[in-house]
């Protein structure tokens, strides 16, 4: 015995359509009936072209992200096109683009806290908490920033404040309710809350006005979110301060 090779032209076709191969029982048995390689070829129309929306990126292969992932340290497309040069990510300030690999790119410590950040890589010092592994690079050698909350004689509501360098005030086209970039400023970050005693992580902005300076709650979470890496995209309100 051998296969067979047969090819048929379906002709045209206007709506929508299945084949069906049927096998029918004869009077001509034992057999037994086998298929393979099924070929549907120049039966489908061109794939329609991605559009991205206007809050989306589009990658050199089509596919659409979101635009908050262009230039945020992590490759989204397949050619890694969100991240290179030809977005200017390379002209974004270091410490708003950190992976703390390198340092702290000017974060730093409330130097008023008892309690405060520390860098790290690899495990945390107490089992069950934390991460084993950075979100850069996924591994142990990565580094991030952690607080250690254990073995600590700690009040409720000790805080540990990780604070950015003071920013110049946004263009006045972010406080402009009829320009496209009205409150475009956002922040994304990768936070990791594992633990029975993980804690609350809040996000603030603090404008520094002539006066007094004027705080927001823009995000919180509140107690353990599991044994994982969250992204977390953030737009802050109206700014009129540095």
């Amino acid at each position: 015995s051998s296969w067979q090779n047969y090819t048929f032209l379906i002709g045209k076709v206007t709506q929508e359509f299945k084949i069906v191969l049927e096998v029918t029982l004869s009077h001509d048995y034992p057999a037994h009936l086998a298929l393979d390689n099924i070929l549907l070829k120049n039966c489908f129309p061109d794939p329609p072209q991605n559009v991205c929306s206007s809050t989306q990126f589009q990658c050199a292969n089509s596919a659409c992200i979101d635009a908050t992932k262009v230039c945020d340290i992590n490759i989204d497309c397949e050619g890694g096109e969100d991240e290179s040069a030809a977005q200017e990510c390379d002209k974004v300030m270091s410490f708003a683009r950190c992976t703390f690999e390198d340092g702290w790119c000017g974060w730093h410590n409330d130097p008023k806290n008892y309690l405060n950040w520390t860098q790290n890589n690899g495990s945390t010092p107490t089992a069950s908490t934390g991460p084993s592994f950075d979100h850069t690079y996924q591994n142990s050698t990565g580094m991030y920033l952690y607080v250690d909350m254990t073995g600590k004689q700690l009040d409720m509501g000790t805080a540990s404040d990780l604070e950015s360098p003071i920013i110049d005030c946004p263009p006045p086209y972010h406080s402009n309710v009829s320009s496209p970039y009205y409150n475009s400023c956002y922040i994304t970050f990768h936070y990791h809350k594992h633990g029975p005693h993980s804690g609350s992580l809040g996000l603030f902005l603090i404008e520094m006005q002539r006066n007094t300076n004027v705080t927001t709650k823009v995000w919180w979470s509140f107690g353990t979110k599991g044994n994982k890496w969250f992204r977390q995209v953030v737009r802050l309100p109206n700014i009129t301060a540095k």
